[in-house]
């Protein structure tokens, strides 16, 4: 994977990587993934760890069903909070899905629409990253 391929938007207002970690294509590593990051989100006393959470999930797993890629968590410091991004092998672009109630599964996006501040996608070269931004205090 290549580094740095989702854009840092505005630019000024980034701080840092906190860390980032690669995955293979597998169910366990949706939950590693958010072990990991949460961990990470404790060391570092940093609040609002379920929307965190949530939005890992939901990525993570998005890698794993949909792009059935190797993916990278990456977590990123900005002036306002928090940027989590995926990045995985596929060029299938993201969409909200809006399910019927007896459906199981086809809500991730939506919910993660819900829980970030903001959320976006961009195409790479190999594939793409999805971010979702949380605001936080540090």
């Amino acid at each position: 994977m290549t580094d740095h391929a989702c854009p840092r938007v505005p630019e000024e207002d980034f701080v840092e990587v906190l860390a980032s970690w690669e995955f293979p294509p597998q169910a366990i590593s949706v939950t590693t993934a958010r072990v990991e990051a949460v961990a990470l989100l404790a060391e570092l006393e940093i609040d609002h760890t379920y929307e965190a959470e949530i939005i890992i999930d939901e990525l993570a797993a998005n890698a794993v069903v949909h792009a059935r890629t190797d993916f990278e968590l990456t977590i990123e410091r900005w002036q306002n909070g928090l940027r989590i991004i995926v990045r995985d092998l596929s060029k299938l672009k993201p969409y909200i899905q809006y399910p019927d109630a007896l459906a199981e599964s086809g809500r991730g996006l939506f919910m993660l629409d819900d829980v970030a501040d903001d959320w976006g996608y961009h195409p790479t070269d190999d594939g793409k990253c999805v971010w979702a931004n949380v605001f936080v205090n540090f």
